[in-house]
């Protein structure tokens, strides 16, 4: 996320239908507010990742609201596959150890 990691008003237009964050001319890609919607046709429950920001949009648990309605994850670990954690702990430091 430009490297500059997730700020709350990021979050905000996550949570959003129909709008962004994102300032015209600013050299970031998408503008409608649907782009990060489009990750719902691959996977009910995507995992955000941003220290320090850890949650995901879980349409499974939530139905319709889970599409808006971010829910925090405590434990990481538990969502991303073993074969990530390495990269896990980059991330999120002793948070993201495997035991």
């Amino acid at each position: 996320h430009n490297e500059r990691g997730f700020q709350p008003k990021d979050l905000y237009a996550m949570c959003q239908v129909g709008e962004s964050s994102k300032v015209p001319g600013s050299g970031k890609i998408g503008r409608k507010g649907i782009g990060f919607k489009s990750i719902f046709q691959i996977t009910d429950r995507p995992l955000v990742i941003s220290p320090p920001f850890k949650f995901c949009f879980d349409t499974v648990s939530r139905g319709i609201f889970g599409y808006i309605v971010p829910s925090w994850v405590e434990d990481p670990k538990i969502d991303v596959p073993e074969q990530h954690h390495a990269l896990l702990r980059k991330l999120c430091g002793d948070e993201g150890e495997s035991e």
